[in-house]
């Protein structure tokens, strides 16, 4: 997967299930739960029965709304496609199992969240549902807690695992230089390394 650096442009949430979503500056996003004061999160939405991690958190591309406007006429606000999260800058459809940043708290790409009748009759944009077919979004859970805020970055190189950027090596050395002003002692495995590649 390429590396991406994305921002969060709009934040929606709905207290009850069926009432229009609204926007907001920021919200408190709970592990295991969802956001603060979303329907979800109260286990009070539409398709809360069915209730799994997947439904904590919902994102949907900017992009993939202008596109449908382009491509298909359709004419939609964000907050009516009944996702939480406006992204832009972001491949959500890749992110399927994928750990990623948003601001402060730590999502994991669960499912893509495609387009159903229900949305579409509460929005009353008529064909929204075929015009967001695969670029519908993405459900994701919540593993660590903390405050969203529109403008927050979402960037896939603060997940664990190779180093894939020259702004991921700087982020974990500033990390780590803060870390041993703290008292924390560096340590690093042994390795050994080729001195010439082999075939």
């Amino acid at each position: 997967m390429s590396v991406f650096e994305g921002r969060l442009i709009a934040i929606h949430v709905a207290a009850a299930k069926a009432e229009r979503l609204s926007s907001v500056a920021w919200v408190q996003a709970v592990a295991g739960q969802g956001l603060e004061g979303d329907r979800y999160s109260k286990r009070a939405g539409t398709y809360s029965k069915k209730h799994h991690p997947g439904r904590e958190v919902t994102l949907i591309e900017s992009e993939a709304i202008e596109a449908a406007a382009r491509d298909k006429k359709l004419s939609i606000e964000p907050r009516d496609t009944r996702r939480n999260l406006l992204t832009q800058g972001v491949p959500l459809n890749h992110l399927i199992g994928v750990r990623f940043r948003v601001g402060e708290v730590l999502l994991e790409g669960v499912e893509l969240c495609d387009p159903c009748g229900h949305m579409e009759t509460l929005s009353g944009a008529k064909g929204a549902k075929d015009a967001l077919a695969n670029r519908g979004g993405l459900r994701a859970r919540i593993l660590e807690s903390g405050r969203l805020r529109v403008g927050d970055p979402i960037d896939k190189n603060t997940d664990i695992g190779a180093i894939n950027s020259k702004e991921q090596l700087d982020r974990i050395r500033t990390l780590s230089d803060i870390g041993e002003s703290e008292g924390a002692v560096r340590w690093s495995a042994p390795c050994w390394m080729r001195k010439s590649p082999t075939c």
